[in-house]
């Protein structure tokens, strides 16, 4: 490990001790698997964040889904990013859509018991996407990811729960036996 461990902290200019601390914290590791997972179940490996939306509505108008599972991370992520400052941590101006920023506030603006079951997997894909990008794509750095263990957990709960349904409606991985 510690050669790997050397060779990201290289690659991503961060201090091998903060690329060691990572890879024995599991959340990170399992958001990026499960993140793996949901990419190529849902999205066939092409996922966009202009699809999000249309996910969000076939997956809610599916038979079977139990939206009422995504509730804990939903409501505190509608929590969590009603405070500015924590909205522009997950939404940075410089990094988003705009038109993701402005959906994102249209669905923050309604009260959560208000939401649909489509206005909530369309919230919890956002902000699943964010940390992805947030992560992969360098904006928070790697000490930066443990600050955010309980965010990413709900979100690998989330994704755990799309790859889940998605494979059990759908299979295509062998069931391991």
């Amino acid at each position: 490990m510690e050669e790997f461990a050397k060779w990201l902290g290289q690659l991503l200019g961060q201090s091998e001790f903060e690329v060691q601390r990572l890879l024995s914290d599991e959340t990170a590791v399992h958001f990026f698997l499960a993140w793996s997972l949901f990419e190529s179940k849902c999205f066939s490996n092409d996922l966009k964040a202009s699809k999000l939306k249309a996910f969000a509505e076939e997956f809610a108008n599916s038979k079977g889904t139990m939206i009422a599972s995504l509730n804990v991370p939903a409501k505190h992520f509608h929590d969590r990013y009603q405070d500015p400052k924590h909205f522009r941590h997950l939404m940075p101006k410089r990094w988003t859509w705009p038109w993701m920023i402005e959906e994102f506030q249209r669905l923050l603006a309604i009260p959560y018991g208000r939401l649909t079951e489509q206005q909530i997997v369309q919230l919890v894909t956002f902000v699943v996407y964010r940390f992805r990008n947030n992560m992969f794509h360098g904006v928070k750095k790697v000490q930066a990811w443990l600050q955010y263990r309980e965010e990413i957990r709900l979100c690998v709960y989330a994704l755990q729960f799309f790859v889940t349904y998605a494979e059990t409606n759908f299979p295509t991985m062998p069931a391991i036996r």
